[in-house]
């Protein structure tokens, strides 16, 4: 047998080992980066609280409410002193009705377009403009309670005769105080929605017409009952100072009140209209000096309603009985008034002589 066979076959094997080339890895595709965010931070945009026109209108809103209420407290202290003193008001109410009927449709109007842009949450000049206006509504509110109580605790301490003067100033202060307090609140605004904002202003509207309304019905429709005791009470010292100057003119009492030149137009129609009565007296000289003589009349008006303007000290009946050179209105009745006056004049001796022929009378001046 052949050797050769015998060997089993050998296989030939290559031993140089060929490198694994590992397949590269397939590249994700390419994504395009989004746009980084911008990390610089813009200068923030003016909030709408602090715009000018915001900022004026709450300064504004603010404002007028407080003016109005001004008004209203003078309102309602002349209805009450009209009321309560049954004194006439008939200078000071037009200026005060005035000033309550302009301020009230402004402060209201006002009051509506604020609301609309008012912040909930103030900054800036918007918060400035709000502590400013409540410090100063809660300082009134605080000086009219402090009003109230002081009057009120008078009034049951002290004995006195002016409790209806007393009464005016407490009704008054207390007005002003829920006015105030109810204004503060208000002016802060601590609610979340603005219902209680439009009551508040609803309240105001409400509060200030029936106000107006008993001023009308009131002291308004006495003051043009009582125009002409106005007239009479303002022009009649002008009417005697007329009088009084024919005296030392003509040295002698004018026959009627149409003979006199009065200075005054409103004198000369208070005649005219016979509101004035003339009663001419007698003319007396001095014992001692002829030439130095008196001359006595009276003028007569008709007063409507009286005049309580007095003092307790204020003799009214010792006015009206002695001769003066100028009537005393103040205080005055209601009725028919007779004011005693008197011119002394230094006659001339042609006056003289005349009077000593008509028999003027002689008296001894004091």
């Amino acid at each position: 047998m052949n050797a050769d066979e015998d060997q089993p076959p050998t296989i030939e094997t290559n031993t140089t080992e060929e490198p694994v080339t590992t397949p590269s890895p397939v590249a994700a595709p390419t994504e395009t980066p989004a746009p980084a965010a911008t990390t610089t931070e813009a200068v923030p945009a003016k909030s709408e609280a602090n715009t000018p026109g915001v900022v004026i209108l709450q300064w504004l809103s603010y404002a007028f409410w407080g003016w109005l209420i001004v008004a209203i407290i003078w309102l309602l202290g002349v209805i009450l002193t009209n009321a309560l003193l049954e004194v006439s008001v008939g200078s000071v109410l037009p200026y005060a009705i005035a000033a309550t009927v302009v301020l009230l449709p402004i402060a209201f109007l006002t009051d509506l377009y604020y609301r609309k842009h008012e912040p909930a949450t103030k900054t800036g000049a918007a918060m400035v403009i709000m502590v400013i206006h409540a410090v100063l509504f809660a300082l009134l509110a605080i000086a009219a309670l402090i009003v109230t109580v002081f009057n009120s605790l008078n009034a049951l301490i002290e004995d006195t005769n002016d409790i209806e003067g007393q009464l005016v100033v407490i009704y008054t202060a207390i007005g002003a105080t829920l006015l105030y307090a109810t204004t503060f609140i208000r002016t802060l605004n601590p609610f979340k929605s603005n219902k209680p904002v439009f009551f508040y202003s609803a309240a105001m509207v409400t509060a200030t017409l029936i106000v107006i309304a008993f001023a009308i019905v009131g002291p308004l429709v006495q003051a043009l009952a009582t125009k002409d005791d106005r007239r009479i009470e303002q022009n009649l010292s002008s009417v005697s100072q007329g009088v009084n100057q024919y005296i030392q003119t003509n040295e002698k009492l004018p026959a009627s009140l149409n003979d006199v030149t009065y200075t005054s137009d409103a004198a000369t129609l208070l005649v005219e209209d016979g509101l004035v009565r003339y009663k001419a007296e007698d003319s007396t000289a001095s014992l001692f000096n002829k030439n130095r003589v008196e001359h006595r009349y009276q003028l007569c008006v008709t007063f409507k309603e009286e005049d309580r303007t007095r003092s307790s000290s204020y003799n009214y009946g010792s006015v009206l009985d002695r001769y003066t050179s100028y009537p005393r209105v103040a205080g005055h009745d209601k009725g028919e008034v007779c004011y005693k006056l008197s011119e002394t004049v230094t006659q001339s001796a042609e006056s003289s002589e005349s009077n000593n022929s008509t028999g003027i009378k002689a008296t001894i001046f004091n």
